[in-house]
Formats: structure tokens, sequence, C-alpha cells
């Protein structure tokens, strides 16, 4: 109240309202740090497997730049990895991070082998088949964690693959595999051999249609054809004239079935 004289109030002391910014994660393991920086300044918690909030107070009214730190094997799709946080009359509290662990893929493929064939692969336990097509084949298992996981793949008679072992282990770290494998058809030889022939005499077999001679050392002499799959192919013993042998009938047939196939030793005498 005045009267009679002047009043002098007390000073009136400002200050200035401020506010807080709360980041909270869930879903990381006991032991993880998580980290995030608001407005330059970074601030850290190593979880305790619940919910764990990390606050920055005294901010006053503006707009604040944000980045959450990357956790190798976790990812969160909460918030974008960096950004904004307005601050407005209120304290803010972000929505909660949800993390949840980082899977990949392990694919194998094959190449070389013809339509209408199995293939089989089997990873972590858990087996996959497909129909070839001619092309490359792909089967995928997916939602796998970083670590070493076993494989084995199924034989496919008649053909081979050289490209890595038919059971071994497959290793994810941080990213997905994609494991190639190539067929190649599997052959075999057929060999006839020759002994008793004096030197300088030619002798010939016919084995699928393809002859081939060789002419004498007077010792053992050997025929082979290569390339061969399994099955049954007809041979022919072409004769020598004056000598004669009686260890196989001059025509008949050779089954592969597997393995080459080395035919007795033709005996030949005058």
């Amino acid at each position: 109240m005045v009267s009679g004289g002047s009043v002098s109030e007390p000073t009136l002391a400002y200050t200035q309202v401020t506010y807080s910014v709360k980041f909270s994660e869930s879903g990381l393991p006991s032991g993880l740090k998580w980290k995030v920086t608001v407005d330059g300044v970074t601030k850290s918690l190593t979880s305790n497997g619940a919910t764990d909030t990390l606050t920055w107070t005294g901010l006053a009214n503006n707009t604040y730049s944000y980045s959450i730190s990357g956790i190798s094997g976790w990812h969160q799709a909460t918030l974008p990895y960096s950004g904004s946080v307005v601050v407005n009359g209120a304290s803010v509290t972000e929505t909660t991070l949800v993390y949840v662990e980082v899977t990949y893929s392990v694919t194998f493929s094959e190449s070389g082998l013809p339509s209408g064939l199995t293939w089989q692969v089997t990873v972590d336990g858990v087996t996959k088949s497909l129909t070839t097509d001619g092309g490359t084949d792909p089967l995928t298992w997916t939602g796998l964690l970083n670590g070493t996981y076993a494989y084995s793949i199924a034989g496919n008679p008649g053909w081979h693959d050289s490209s890595r072992g038919y059971s071994g282990t497959v290793t994810v770290k941080g990213n997905s595999v994609t494991e190639k494998n190539h067929y190649t058809k599997v052959t075999y030889s057929v060999t006839f051999s020759e002994s008793g022939l004096p030197s300088g005499l030619t002798w010939k077999v016919t084995v699928n249609g393809v002859t081939k001679s060789l002419t004498t050392d007077g010792g053992t002499d050997t025929l082979t054809w290569t390339g061969l799959t399994n099955n049954t192919y007809a041979y022919t013993i072409h004769s020598v004239s004056g000598w004669v042998q009686t260890t196989l009938p001059t025509s008949g047939t050779v089954v592969v079935n597997g393995a080459s196939v080395t035919e007795a030793t033709l005996r030949y005498s005058a």
C-alpha cells in the first residue's frame, strides 16, 4: 500500500523454465550398453534386462538433435537413429525403443544338375529340398542369429559337388550367407588290356561305338575309354589274324555302376 511516500518492491528474480527429455529402451539383455546423444550430450547405460531410461534435464524450449548409437546384433525400429526432439512447454518422453535381435539368412544354391532331380540340404537340423529346374535352385533358411551352424548336403547318384564337403559348418557373423554348389556328372573309365601278342601287331576294341587301337609292344597293352556314366555298354573285340584269345567273348556288354571297370587281360596265343 502506498501512504504518503514512495514504495520500493523487492526485485523480481526470473529463472528460465526448463524441461527434461527421456529416452527408454526395452528388449536388450542384461549387460549390453546403449547410448543416446541429445544436443551434443551423450548418455549411456548398461541394460538391466528390463526397461532402462536416460534423462536430460535443464532443457529450455527449443528443437534439439538426437542420435541413437547402434548396437551390434540388435535393432530397433521405434524411432529413426537420428532426428530431432522438440521441447515446447513440457518435458518430453520419447516412445520406448524396442530392440530385437538381428537375424540373418543362409542360402545354398546349386548349378549343374539337370531338371527333375531332387536336391536336399539340412542346416541346423532343418531339411529343405526342391526339384531342380536346370538353372540355379536356392534353398534358404531365415531367422538365424550370429553363430556357427552344421549343414549336410544329400548326394545325387551320378553327380558330384566338389565346391565343398558334403557336411560341415557355415558361420553367420553380421551378414547373411550364400553358399554356391556346382555339380558335375560323375564319369568312369572302361579298360581292356592284352598280353601275348608280339610287337608290331595292331589290336582293336570297340566300346559304345568308339573304336580304339594300339600297335603292340610285346608286353601288356591297354586301351581305355573315359567319360562313361553309369550304364551298360556294348563292346567288340576285333580279331587279330593268326591269333586267338578266349578270356572274353569277342562281343558282349560291360556294366558301369559306380566305379571304373577293368576287364580281365585278354590272353592271346597263336
